[in-house]
């Protein structure tokens, strides 16, 4: 892994605070490390990138907050294959699976090439109503 993009839940200073750290521990394995502009504003760094660019430059994302983080950034992946890590930050996550307690131990896998990706389906679906979308 040579370039890792991460993505926070904007409004939560503990995701924020933890991608701070995130980004210090892999640029400590020299990790190229991409924010968000949203997120590297709210870290007050100035080398964020537009997020729709990010999923074409990393070769993989961090997501830290919850399962409506992971579905906005699989959103901006689109049809890219770039693979998601999702790190849950609430009680429940059905599609972040991997705990705050289980984030660096995970990366430090993934980091070294140990991982496995586990391919998920996307739907998209419109509702018409009356010949409206």
């Amino acid at each position: 892994m040579k370039r890792i993009g991460i993505f926070a839940k904007r409004h939560h200073q503990d995701a924020i605070g933890l991608a701070r750290d995130v980004a210090q521990w892999l640029e400590e394995r020299q990790v190229e490390v991409l924010f968000d502009e949203a997120l590297a504003k709210a870290m007050q760094v100035d080398n964020g990138y537009p997020a729709k660019s990010i999923p074409a430059l990393a070769d993989l994302i961090v997501v830290l907050g919850g399962d409506g983080t992971l579905l906005s950034v699989a959103r901006l992946i689109g049809d890219l294959k770039t693979p998601i890590l999702g790190v849950n930050l609430g009680s429940l996550g059905f599609l972040t699976e991997i705990t705050r307690d289980e984030l660096y131990p995970v990366l430090e896998q993934v980091v070294a090439g140990d991982f496995v990706v586990s391919e998920r389906m996307r739907l998209l679906a419109v509702i018409r109503r009356q010949g409206k979308e």
